[in-house]
């Protein structure tokens, strides 16, 4: 873990971006093939190291989600020495949720960004349904870790995910409502999606809802 660290020249190395890819690792080629060419949603980008695996997995593009100003230096920073190409990512000043608007964050909070109703800062939000309407995205992977908002992003992503059937990467255990209520909207929805929860650490923490077309089981 800490050699990939070095590598990358990640300072506070995670588990799951690092070593799982956030579940990537876990799955067949076939999920991999899927997903190739198309547009990855990063949500909650923090300081890149999402962005920089899924690189490996021929994205058209990483769209990075990530409201706070010193996170996104950081970001850019490490985007920057992996040599990463300025068309394989974009770095979005919003955040993520059910639909467009503003909240507040704690400038200081670092990886713990959270968004509320109160905070230090304000910061746009938006939902992934307007953003990949207006910008004409092939959504082909949500990621996200956004601190317990896991199932607002959920709500302002239905239209993408039923239309697009990408790949879901869902970290959900921040809360109850967030683990609870992501997997209920998902069932609700009669994707014909496999659905499971693997723990990507040594415990249940960082647990992470995996989804995918049933179609892509070999």
């Amino acid at each position: 873990m800490w050699k990939l660290s070095r590598r990358y020249g990640i300072k506070l190395p995670e588990t799951p971006s690092l070593l799982y890819h956030h579940g990537l690792t876990l799955l067949d080629a076939a999920v991999h093939q899927y997903i190739a060419k198309g547009d990855f949603i990063d949500a909650g980008a923090y300081d890149g190291a999402s962005a920089l695996v899924f690189q490996k997995y021929q994205p058209h593009r990483v769209y990075s989600f990530e409201p706070s100003p010193a996170n996104q230096a950081i970001y850019l920073a490490t985007m920057k020495r992996n040599r990463i190409k300025k068309d394989k990512f974009e770095l979005v000043n919003a955040g993520l949720s059910e639909q467009d608007g503003e909240l507040h964050f704690d400038p200081e909070a670092g990886i713990a960004t959270t968004l509320s109703e109160t905070g230090g800062q304000s910061c746009k939000i938006t939902s992934i349904d307007n953003y990949a309407e207006l910008h004409g995205l092939d959504v082909k992977l949500i990621k996200a870790d956004i601190e317990g908002m896991g199932l607002e992003l959920l709500k302002g992503a239905v239209k993408t995910i039923k239309k697009q059937r990408p790949l879901l990467l869902l970290s959900v255990y921040h809360n109850c409502k967030e683990l609870l209520g992501q997997y209920e909207l998902l069932k609700s929805m009669n994707l014909e999606y496999e659905i499971k929860f693997c723990p990507l650490y040594r415990c249940a923490f960082e647990l992470t809802l995996i989804a995918f077309p049933k179609e892509l089981i070999n």
